[in-house]
């Protein structure tokens, strides 16, 4: 397993128009940031190309800095994976525009598009029986998730936990 330690966090860029912001503030790439998503949406450690193709799209897509607010939560989540699926639930119920659900989506697109992995994007067939029993206890989840994301996130936004 790679463990890779950033100098920064995953974006310390933030708005110039919003307090905190700075006028030398400009995006920063951190590779703990990828691997953090990609191993969320692969299950696995992220190939070094995927990492490079994730950097690449996130240079040409997020080329503005931060706001202040998704600064905070990707900051958060970079320094706590665990805490990634309940504030990925939270943001696409409560901030769905939020950098890091467009983050998350450009991962999903890049291991889409990468041929060792669009396997696990395509449709696989399931049982009726199981199907019923999928569903179930992904809504279970599903309710976990966004419960406890609700609250971490309104810790994040409040700026809790500022360590």
């Amino acid at each position: 397993m790679v463990k890779v330690r950033p100098v920064m966090p995953a974006s310390r860029a933030v708005s110039t128009s919003e307090p905190g912001g700075s006028a030398l503030a400009e995006l920063v790439f951190a590779p703990l940031e990828a691997h953090v998503f990609l191993r969320y949406l692969l299950g696995a450690e992220p190939p070094a190309e995927v990492v490079e193709r994730y950097r690449a799209a996130n240079e040409k897509l997020f080329a503005e800095p931060a706001s202040a607010a998704d600064a905070r939560l990707l900051d958060y989540v970079t320094r706590r994976p665990w805490a990634l699926p309940m504030l990925d639930a939270a943001a696409a119920f409560r901030r769905p525009d939020s950098l890091l659900r467009r983050k998350l989506l450009v991962g999903a697109a890049v291991l889409e598009a990468t041929p060792d992995f669009t396997a696990r994007f395509l449709p696989q067939a399931v049982s009726v029986p199981r199907l019923v029993l999928r569903g179930a206890l992904l809504g279970l989840s599903v309710a976990f998730k966004l419960v406890v994301g609700l609250i971490l996130l309104s810790m994040v936004e409040a700026g809790g936990d500022e360590r």
